[in-house]
């Protein structure tokens, strides 16, 4: 008995135990709590929009170490978004309205939540009426900060603190090593299995599935796959390429080596108007030497040839004869070449020299003569480029490209496409043509483009690969990480306004026939063939834009740019090929349809949409989305019905059940109508 009144004491203790913490769990977990809103002046707000709770206003507890909830999307990387003041408010709907200053001239952010976890996209006004607010200052994790406070469930404090568990959890899952294996599968044993083929059940996959992406960043293009071997040949370097940086200017990689000489920088009367910087040499006494290092040095490999060229002109008219010559570090001459400028106009000049030796050297010009002399176009190039191209790419890393059989390039980019701000936007027209009436820009990554490699070189070798070129060009927009530049403009708050979109659409329509247009009934299909291309290039594939924020700006261009592309090129993007089995037909007496037919798609992409009026005939894969969406060499099974009333003249309406042979079914592929060939088999 006394065993048992001791065991049931316990019991009721443990119970009451117990219990006691049940009530205090529910007792200390709040309707509802005080939530302050903050961001960190310190950094000027760019550890984006973080929040604390209270029960008192006194004490707070910070949601989330250190974490922004929602972080300012506008300018440039880093430094320059920043999130000032932030003010949070709730709409009457139960919305969350946050609003931001941007600096001290663009204006106010402003982004929407349901549960200030997800946001809509960013928006940028001049101007607002959701700013102004009572701040208040409250100590967060030892810190004083300032800003606003709502009340709030308990529920919605909960969501973000699990957020943020969340993501430290997948930010754990990122950081992991293999030296952690021996730790992570401590006590893995090894595992047997027995692997049956069964190559009746493999899958086609699509041909266009590898490709390139080719962008012009860390001197990809000029020092890299462009084989040019003399660095700023045009003398068109400015300080705007990087960000002011005085020394990168027109005299960048050359210098003047030598007395009783000088070397300046001129505009007067250049080669061409896009290109409008030329060297100034002004000889007093012969033996100085103007001296390119290249791009950390010219390579030479014995016994190969390199073209020298460049424009030149000696404004007195007395002929000057100059020595080119290739120099080690040490003095040692490894190639050398001679040619006389005579002429008072701008003339281009020529000469091959043969390496000597292999070696790391720079290039000298060195007047014999007393005098002016002017030059532009300064270059040396291998004559063993990829394919043996002039104007060629480096036969090495062309080849490794080639190696890989991509079956597409991507250029000119990524960020490089849409650039650093509205007037970096990359323009493909400044890429073809001659070399001098080429229009150098700056990179959106820090530094020049020459656009030697340009679209003609770009398609040249998509062609000389067997890889289909895809050119990638800004939706209307800039990069969403432009720099500001003083206004609106910058980065993805702005678009190319609608008085200069129809140029801009007009550009992108201009390329296609530049690519595929006729050789002698189109403008843009002559340019091609006087570049040396008669033949059209062939192009099926184009791609609009780039890592683009999906706002209203941008949906407003990219759409218009996608609807003209399909109206005057309706090929471009669409070509489908339907093939049906007999095997397939079902009659269902007043109904013939055909079923479960194998769509293939051929090249492009195409959306059939439900103007097909699939929606109440065919199989739930299509009724139940808006549109599906096929993809090169993609296949699906629908069902295809016939029995639509005559007074429809989308489909064909058979008498009789379909038989082999082949016919033309109209369809309604989006946003253009096709006929597309059916067979059957």
């Amino acid at each position: 008995m006394r065993k048992l009144f001791l065991f049931l004491a316990v019991l009721f203790v443990t119970f009451q135990q117990v219990t006691l913490a049940a009530i205090r769990e529910v007792a200390s977990t709040p309707d509802s709590v005080y939530l302050f809103s903050f961001a960190t002046s310190g950094d000027d707000g760019r550890s984006g929009l973080r929040f604390a709770w209270s029960m008192d206003k006194e004490n707070w507890f910070e949601v989330g170490r250190n974490y922004g909830y929602l972080r300012c999307d506008y300018s440039r990387w880093g430094s320059q978004k920043k999130m000032l003041d932030p003010c949070l408010k709730q709409s009457s709907e139960g919305e969350w309205i946050c609003t931001w200053k941007l600096n001290d001239r663009d204006g106010y952010g402003q982004a929407t939540s349901k549960d200030l976890i997800y946001w809509t996209s960013q928006k940028y006004p001049r101007t607002t009426s959701d700013f102004e607010g009572m701040r208040v200052k409250a100590m967060v994790a030892g810190e004083e900060q300032k800003g606003s406070i709502n009340r709030v469930a308990w529920e919605l404090v909960e969501g973000l603190s699990k957020h943020y568990d969340w993501n430290q959890y997948r930010n754990s899952l990122y950081g992991e090593r293999p030296v952690q294996d021996g730790e992570r599968f401590a006590g893995l044993k090894p595992v047997q299995a027995t692997v049956t083929v069964q190559p009746e059940r493999a899958k086609e996959i699509s041909e266009l599935l590898l490709g390139a992406f080719f962008e012009d960043i860390n001197y990809s293009a000029d020092g890299g796959l462009y084989a040019e071997l003399i660095q700023n040949r045009d003398f068109e370097y400015d300080p705007s390429d990087r960000e002011g940086d005085k020394n990168w200017n027109s005299t960048h990689s050359w210098a003047l080596k030598g007395e009783k000489a000088g070397f300046t920088i001129d505009t007067a009367a250049p080669i061409h108007p896009n290109n409008p910087h030329y060297a100034v040499l002004n000889v007093e006494q012969p033996g100085a030497a103007l001296v390119n290092a290249g791009f950390d040095g010219i390579a030479l490999n014995i016994g190969e040839k390199y073209d020298f060229s460049m424009f030149a002109r000696v404004p007195q008219g007395k002929s000057n004869k100059l020595k080119i010559r290739l120099v080690d570090g040490e003095g040692k001459v490894c190639g050398e070449t001679s040619l006389s400028v005579s002429s008072r106009q701008w003339k281009t000049y020529k000469a091959v020299i043969t390496a000597k030796v292999t070696a790391d050297t720079h290039l000298e010009i060195i007047p014999q003569s007393a005098g002016e002399l002017n030059l532009d176009m300064v270059s040396l190039f291998p004559q063993d480029t990829f394919k043996g191209r002039k104007n060629g790419l480096r036969k090495d890393l062309a080849q490794t490209i080639a190696d890989i059989h991509p079956r597409f390039i991507r250029f000119p980019g990524g960020c490089v496409a849409h650039g650093d701000g509205l007037k970096n936007i990359y323009q493909w027209k400044n890429t073809v043509g001659p070399l001098e009436a080429r229009k150098a820009q700056r990179n959106l990554w820090g530094y020049h483009q020459s656009m030697g490699l340009g679209y003609f070189e770009y398609f040249q070798f998509c062609e000389d690969i067997g890889a289909e070129p895809l050119p990638v060009l800004a939706a209307g927009v800039p990069c969403q990480n432009s720099a500001c530049h003083g206004n609106l403009g910058g980065g993805q708050q702005g678009g190319i306004p609608m008085s200069e979109m129809g140029a801009y659409i007009q550009d992108i329509l201009d390329l296609i026939e530049w690519a595929n247009g006729d050789a002698k009934k189109t403008k843009w299909g002559k340019v091609r063939a006087e570049a040396g291309h008669p033949k059209p290039f062939n192009l099926k594939y184009i791609g609009i834009g780039n890592e683009d924020l999906i706002t209203d700006i941008f949906k407003e261009r990219f759409t218009m740019i996608f609807n003209a592309i399909k109206e005057k090129y309706p090929e471009m993007i669409v070509d489908v090929e339907i093939t049906i089995k007999n095997s397939n037909l079902v009659d269902t007496g007043d109904l013939t349809g055909i079923m479960a037919g194998e769509y293939r798609l051929i090249d492009g992409d195409c959306r059939l949409s439900r103007d097909l009026r699939l929606f109440a005939l065919c199989n739930p894969t299509v009724g139940t989305n808006p549109y599906i969406l096929l993809r090169p060499d993609s296949e699906m099974q629908i069902v295809i019905p016939f029995g639509f009333s005559p007074d429809d003249d989308v489909w064909p309406i058979p008498e009789k059940r379909v038989t082999n042979g082949e016919f033309f079914l109209a369809v309604s592929l989006y946003p253009v109508q096709k006929n597309i060939r059916v067979e059957i088999e």
